[in-house]
């Protein structure tokens, strides 16, 4: 079965829009002079009217959030995907007609550039108001909408099942190469919903919590689609990325037993425990992950003060059980990107995950290059994620500050009314 048959049976189950196969092959994306460079963006939380440092956030702290995304593209300015990889929105904050206005915030900076992205949902996007399926459609038609030139995004669902379960943005990206006049696969990015949050309903009663995991049916899927894709390149091993919002639960075992190093895992890691996957259910994930061959790295967000890099080569004993004990081959890498937005917690500068794919290194050492792009234009914890990443000696990276505070008084920013006059009722009060 060849990839492009393969989407078209994937089409069949898709529950929100499919995607369309162009041709004799699936559309997806191509290195460009030997590089595939993606942006990712975490934590917009844009909708987000709570308080914080006794500010009230609003209007102004999602302007602020856009002009980060805007600053972080222009120095990144070889982007050629950009990723929000979860909490778009602080959706429980927020009327079911309102979150669309909120979405187009998020995708005006790539809309304004004609610039390919990709999305997943977090838990705050996960709300009794605010419909995820709805909303990745809303996301489709937008940015594909032939005013904005033909196919901006890749965001859709190709898990059938009830969303509460398997979750909207499931699904995954081809990267190509052009070889003789040829198109090669060379890549697949996959992005997963691991949800979190409340189910919706639509008036916000009657609240049914939303574990924050990637659900069985969801990674029998990728498991069935990955050895699908490996069969129709002749058994080949097709290097990959995941995307995936709440990080898997490694990362907190890792940084319990006190290994992340700040010179050799450089970032700021102001958090004393990590929010992870739920800790039974994420372990199927953890397996599906270790057991697929040429993965290359694991891109989070969700731990607004927590942006570094680990390579999971073995797990520290004792090893729960049910866990891999180790990450095959040379170990896994699992990253955290910088939290973006003004609204959710944090007092750490704002920016974003830059990561850099070098086509020549697929297979092999030095395949990519990361960094944290700051919205002043600094680069933070710039490593290379290759065999020797966990033992290299990087300078540490200081913990940056930028709150609330400093900005309504730098910036001139006007007091705000009542959230409940502004806002009408609130859904949740916590963030």
């Amino acid at each position: 079965m060849k990839l492009g048959q393969v989407l078209v049976a994937l089409a069949a189950t898709v529950c929100a829009v499919p995607f369309e196969p162009r041709g004799v092959d699936y559309p997806g994306l191509y290195f460009s002079n030997g590089k595939f460079e993606i942006t990712m963006f975490n934590d917009l939380h844009l909708g987000d009217f709570g308080i914080q440092d006794g500010i009230q956030k609003g209007t102004w702290t999602d302007d602020l959030t856009v002009n980060v995304m805007n600053k972080v593209l222009d120095y990144e300015h070889a982007t050629n995907l950009a990723v929000l990889n979860g909490d778009i929105t602080t959706c429980e904050w927020l009327a079911e007609k309102d979150s669309y206005s909120f979405l187009n915030k998020a995708m005006s900076p790539f809309l304004n550039r004609k610039l390919p992205f990709a999305a997943t949902f977090g838990n705050h996007d996960w709300s009794a108001t605010c419909n995820t399926r709805w909303m990745s459609e809303h996301i489709w038609k937008t940015a594909n909408h032939r005013k904005n030139g033909g196919q901006l995004t890749f965001t859709t669902n190709s898990v059938a099942g009830d969303p509460n379960l398997v979750g909207t943005t499931n699904y995954f990206i081809p990267l190509y190469s052009k070889v003789d006049g040829k198109q090669v696969l060379k890549m697949i990015l996959w992005f997963f919903d691991s949800k979190g949050g409340f189910g919706y309903t639509g008036d916000g009663n009657n609240k049914q919590e939303v574990y924050g995991y990637v659900h069985s049916d969801v990674i029998d899927w990728f498991k069935r689609t990955r050895d699908q894709l490996e069969n129709d390149h002749g058994g080949k091993n097709i290097p990959s990325l995941i995307f995936v919002h709440i990080p898997i639960l490694i990362t907190d075992k890792y940084a319990q037993a006190g290994l992340i190093s700040a010179n050799k895992m450089p970032g700021i890691q102001w958090h004393e425990d990590l929010g992870v996957q739920d800790d039974k259910r994420g372990i199927l994930f953890m397996q599906a992950l270790v057991d697929t061959p040429g993965l290359l790295g694991v891109f989070s967000g969700h731990d607004h003060k927590t942006d570094w890099c680990m390579k999971w080569t073995k797990t520290p004993k004792p090893v729960p059980a049910g866990w891999p004990s180790a990450a095959k081959g040379g170990g896994l890498n699992v990253c955290f990107g910088r939290h973006t937005g003004y609204g959710g917690y944090s007092e750490v500068m704002r920016g974003g995950r830059h990561i850099v794919v070098y086509e020549d290194a697929l297979g092999g050492d030095n395949a990519i290059e990361t960094w944290n792009r700051l919205e002043d234009g600094e680069i933070s914890g710039r490593v290379m994620l290759n065999s020797t990443y966990g033992t290299d000696k990087y300078a540490r990276v200081e913990q940056d500050q930028n709150n609330y505070s400093d900005y309504k008084a730098n910036h001139n920013i006007p007091d705000h009314k009542s959230t409940e006059d502004e806002h009408g009722k609130v859904f949740r009060e916590s963030n």
